[in-house]
This record gives C-alpha cells, structure tokens and sequence, in this order.
C-alpha cells in the first residue's frame, strides 16, 4: 500500500511540475513578448509599407495623378512646406490633394523623384510612418531643368487590406530651377500656352492671377485697397 502511494505520489509531483514548466514557458517566452506587426498574408507587415512607399514614388514620376490618387485615404492631409516654389500650403482632402498634384505635374516634361534614403517604423499595429530623403529631377517647358531635395514624411494607415497614406508632408529643402525670370509658381504660373482647367483652385484671386495676368490681380488687389482707404478717411473726416 505505501509502494502505491509513493508511485502515485511521484506521478502527481511529475504532473505539477511539467504543467508549471509548461505555464511558465507560455507567461516568459511568449507573454512577455511584444504582439508582432499585423501578417494578414503578408500585406500587412512592414515590407508591405516599403513597396507601398516605392510604388508611390515611381506613380509620382510617371505622373499618372488618377492612380496616385488610390494610395490615400479620402480624409488624407497633403502638407507641402519650405522651398515649393508657391504650391506651399495644406491641402485636406482628395480633391485638394489631387488638384495639388495636377498643378505640380502637368506642365513638366519629364519628372522623377527618387528616394535617397528612407525608414520605416511602426508605433501602432495598423499604422506606420515612412521617412525619407528624396531627390527631385525633372525638366518643365516653362522653368527648364530643375532639381531639388526633399524630406518626407508619411503616415501609413492599413485600411482593407492595403497601406493606404493618411498624411503626408513634403519639406523642400532645395528647389533648383534653369530659368527663374517671370516663373514664380511651379509650374502653375503659365507663360506659354493656354489655360489648364484643372489648375482651378478655391481662391478666387489666384485664380485670376494666373488665367487672365498678374496685372489684372493687381488691379483688384488696389481696388480693394482704395475703397479700404476712403471708408477710412471718411469715418475720419466725420469725426
């Protein structure tokens, strides 16, 4: 009866161990450990982010805007700041994104952008940010060749099975252009050929500005000052 006891005991204190080892194992050597990044077939991990950023570069360059367009999210946030040569500003929105790129890529003749060095990181499960160095070269029939450097930055949400680009900013560095004279926008200010539709933006005076001549802007902009100046000097005049 002891010999029994002493075998089923022993069992008993193997079992306990095993199963503890075994608890121990799952809390320290997986537990501990952080969730890795999202597999989902491999679309969703991080691999995924740089050929997403690449493919978004070389769409760029082959200025196809309607597929460039399907890289962002409909709420994205387009900054462009720095040396933009006047396209500087916030542009919320698809449709603002989109008339951005229109107005960047339509008049050039050829435009690349290449990316010197760039990295990705992940602080959350679904997202990413891509940062990047990346040289511009291109040749415009209105500023002539141009170059430029620039640092991006690019937030990458998955959304439905894909990265898609919820907010994007464009620091220009450096802006090189061969010919400056009269070129004050790239390249939405024209001086040769007609009017671009798609150029249109919400501001009424740019608008102006470019489709029908500096001159006239400057018209309504010292219009709008004269009448400024007399509700000033008349308000004065009546005290």
């Amino acid at each position: 009866m002891r010999a029994v006891s002493t075998v089923v005991i022993a069992g008993i204190i193997v079992a306990v161990v095993a199963v503890g080892g075994v608890g121990a194992y799952l809390v320290l050597g997986t537990g501990g450990s952080p969730p890795p990044p999202p597999s989902n077939g491999g679309t969703g991990t991080l691999a995924a982010v740089s050929t997403a950023f690449e493919s978004h570069l070389n769409t760029i360059s082959a200025r196809d805007v309607t597929t460039l367009m399907q890289g962002y999210e409909s709420n994205a946030t387009v900054v462009w700041e720095g040396n933009a040569a006047g396209l500087q500003g916030t542009y919320p929105g698809s449709d603002n994104i989109q008339i951005l790129y229109s107005k960047a890529l339509s008049t050039a003749n050829v435009f690349q952008v290449k990316n010197s060095t760039y990295s990705v990181q992940s602080p959350g499960t679904n997202l990413a940010v891509v940062n990047a160095t990346v040289a511009m070269l291109g040749n415009s029939s209105i500023l002539g060749a141009i170059s430029g450097t620039i640092s991006v930055q690019i937030n990458y949400a998955y959304v439905g099975g894909a990265w898609l680009i919820s907010q994007e900013t464009w620091n220009f560095k450096v802006f090189n252009v061969q010919y400056s004279s009269g070129a004050t926008t790239f390249p939405e200010w024209q001086e040769i050929g007609t009017p671009i539709p798609t150029h249109t933006g919400p501001d009424l005076l740019h608008n102006v500005a470019w489709v029908y001549g500096p001159g006239l802007a400057l018209f309504i902009y010292a219009f709008i000052a004269m009448v400024a100046v007399a509700a000033v000097v008349k308000k004065t005049w009546k005290r």
